[in-house]
């Protein structure tokens, strides 16, 4: 009776391992074979060098004179702080020079930092709402 339940669950002892062992080896052989086909493409449609030569990099822009050239910045920032200008294309922006400009501050004592009569800032105009 032990032998019965036992025979049921085992495999039929009549199956052909032939046709599995054939299957496995025909995929294996598929398998290898893309496997060759894709090398062979891709060494005959890749140069063989495929590093670009070395080129040289191009020489630095250096300043050639760098103590000249800080002199010549440094004059033409002070020409523009110590002379009247336009400050836009309209002409309606004057740029005085800074020490004029700290001259007026300093005559208007404790209103120096008080706005300016006849100019309106942003929080004093009313709001505009479009309809």
């Amino acid at each position: 009776m032990v032998e019965d339940a036992r025979s049921d669950r085992l495999e039929p002892g009549g199956m052909r391992t032939g046709w599995v062992v054939l299957a496995a080896g025909g995929f294996m052989l598929l398998l290898f074979g893309s496997l060759a086909v894709c090398y062979a493409i891709f060494v005959t449609a890749t140069p063989r060098d495929r590093t670009p030569p070395p080129h040289a990099f191009p020489r630095p822009r250096l300043e050639s004179d760098p103590a000249a050239e800080l002199h010549a910045l440094l004059d033409k920032q002070r020409k523009e702080l110590s002379g009247y200008r336009w400050t836009n294309d309209d002409h309606t922006v004057l740029a005085i020079p800074i020490d004029r400009a700290m001259d007026l501050i300093a005559a208007r004592g404790e209103k120096a930092f008080a706005p300016i009569a006849g100019v309106e800032s942003a929080a004093d105009k009313p709001a505009e709402t479009k309809p």
